[in-house]
């Protein structure tokens, strides 16, 4: 299987229909796709030839590459920028709340909060924070780096995971999947091509 037909096969039949609204990240994939395929044609057909030794062929598909295959890249790859940049925000949009910076008695709970989970095992931690947790110990989480809280970094996506899933499984069902499809997109921009060639 070439890497055209594993990336379409990974984005998902139902993504692909007119009103899904990851329908324009499906079109984008596939101009990025077509493009790329226009460039391994081109150099097969200029291969063909046998007007060209190694290093001129590399240069002749250099130079297709440097109209209108780049001109159809840059802009797509613009709009994908501009997803990544969306698909950002939803992530950061239903992430744990932020507790009220104001509140003096609660950040000072939090802070002995910390003290404690340093205190435990990460089996202890994890069942404290994975199994019906206190709203005050999630935030207590995420308000600092991990290393204050000695909450590592794959527990904590497990809890932030579960926090969510708690509070708005839908949405989170929505922001990941835009994330493995921007992915995929993301991965129909940068086709591996012979020689290194530039896209």
């Amino acid at each position: 299987m070439d890497i055209s037909t594993a990336i379409q096969s990974r984005f998902k039949s139902e993504w692909t229909t007119p009103s899904h609204r990851l329908r324009p990240l499906h079109s984008l994939m596939e101009r990025a796709l077509a493009t790329a395929d226009e460039v391994d044609a081109k150099r097969a057909e200029l291969a063909k030839s046998g007007a060209f030794s190694d290093k001129g062929l590399t240069e002749a598909t250099r130079k297709f590459i440097a109209g209108e295959a780049r001109l159809t890249l840059k802009q797509g790859r613009a709009q994908l920028d501009g997803a990544i940049v969306a698909t950002a925000g939803k992530r950061a949009s239903i992430a744990p709340p932020k507790p009220d910076a104001e509140d003096q008695i609660a950040a000072g709970i939090r802070r002995e909060m910390r003290g404690h989970f340093r205190t435990l095992g990460q089996s202890d931690l994890s069942r404290l924070l994975l199994k019906d947790p206190d709203a005050m110990a999630i935030q207590a989480v995420f308000e600092t780096p991990g290393f204050l809280s000695g909450v590592g970094k794959e527990l904590r996506d497990h809890v932030e995971r579960a926090h969510i899933e708690a509070t708005d499984p839908k949405k989170l069902r929505e922001v990941e999947e835009q994330e493995s499809a921007v992915e995929l997109v993301e991965t129909a921009f940068n086709p591996d091509f012979p020689d290194g060639l530039p896209i």
